[in-house]
């Protein structure tokens, strides 16, 4: 909790310093504002650990930031202390419901203080555990489907509003499912995990990579377009060729096929461009397996292994494992 950053909003500057004082004490950092449009624009710059806003705040009141604060994926989750004079049941009960965590009359002592904001903190620690669970695919620690899904949403949405290019790749492990047969699961796991670190840090930290399901990928790159996207997955899917999967029955060797898409033609929202790349994938398996397809509104260019290709990508179709 050390060192956690608190946002305090109140309209009384003695109050603001009091609080602060209070915070800095505990090792916390604080940042003080006085009005709630300021706080309302310090938590979305900020993104504290968490915050204690006065009911009267001038703007914005607090329950106005509360309503506000739970619309928004990040803020939602961040604790919210009321600070009011007024003791009435019904603006207890209307503050709670509002989203608020907790309720601290004014004045308070300090000890009440730092009870209500370290348990506030420790409910923030054990939602964001909670978050981080239902996020993260259980083998293997990368992002799940729905977090996927929900990324390249918010990514193509940014692609649209502030132009720019957003690629997208899916990749398969190629002839995954003798691995499971001939080694058993143990070493299909071992495979697995082992090619989600080798992605993590072959990729940027702003990419994204989830587990799609079974042995089935995908990578989400911003601000890339197809082109420079190509380049980094076929030196990803180089790196693969080349490791040794080291696991309980033996050290193993595989390849990956990729397909990449980009926003650009028809690939417009997440059903079209996971489409685009998935029959690039496709093409890739069809192809010999072990190289990149690069798709564009049906075009494609081979980056790895054979040029012996069709012209344009045909219709999946695929089985999972090939």
């Amino acid at each position: 909790m050390e060192h956690s950053l608190v946002l305090v909003a109140d309209p009384s500057a003695l109050m603001r310093q009091l609080v602060t004082r209070c915070i800095e004490q505990l090792g916390m950092r604080a940042v003080a504002v006085a009005t709630g449009r300021e706080a309302m624009a310090a938590a979305e710059e900020k993104l504290p650990d968490a915050i204690l806003i006065s009911w009267e705040l001038p703007e914005v009141p607090g329950p106005d930031l509360l309503r506000h604060w739970q619309t928004d994926p990040e803020l939602r989750w961040v604790p919210v202390i009321m600070l009011t004079s007024h003791t009435e049941p019904g603006r207890i009960e209307e503050a709670m419901g509002l989203g608020a965590h907790d309720f601290l009359n004014k004045p308070f002592e300090a000890a009440e203080f730092n009870a209500r904001l370290r348990a506030a903190l420790r409910v923030r620690d054990l939602q964001q555990q909670l978050r981080e669970l239902a996020d993260r695919d259980a083998l293997t620690h990368l992002a799940n489907r729905r977090v996927f899904e929900d990324r390249l949403d918010r990514e193509l949405l940014r692609s649209t509003r502030y132009g720019g290019a957003t690629s997208l790749a899916v990749l398969d492990i190629d002839y995954f499912k003798r691995v499971n047969d001939e080694h058993g699961h143990d070493a299909g796991d071992a495979v697995l995990v082992q090619f989600a670190e080798l992605m993590t840090k072959e990729l940027r930290e702003v990419d994204l990579v989830a587990r799609y399901g079974g042995e089935e990928f995908v990578v989400i790159l911003p601000d890339t377009d197809l082109a420079d996207a190509t380049i980094v997955l076929d030196r990803l899917r180089t790196g693969v060729s080349q490791h040794t999967f080291v696991t309980p029955n033996g050290a193993l060797h595989v390849t990956v096929s990729v397909g990449v898409a980009a926003t650009i033609g028809t690939c417009t929202d997440r059903a079209t461009l996971f489409k685009t790349a998935d029959t690039a994938l496709y093409q890739a398996k069809e192809s010999g397996r072990n190289r990149v397809v690069m798709a564009s509104d049906g075009e494609k260019v081979v980056m790895a292994g054979q040029e012996d290709v069709p012209e344009r990508c045909s219709n999946p179709g695929r089985t999972s494992g090939s």
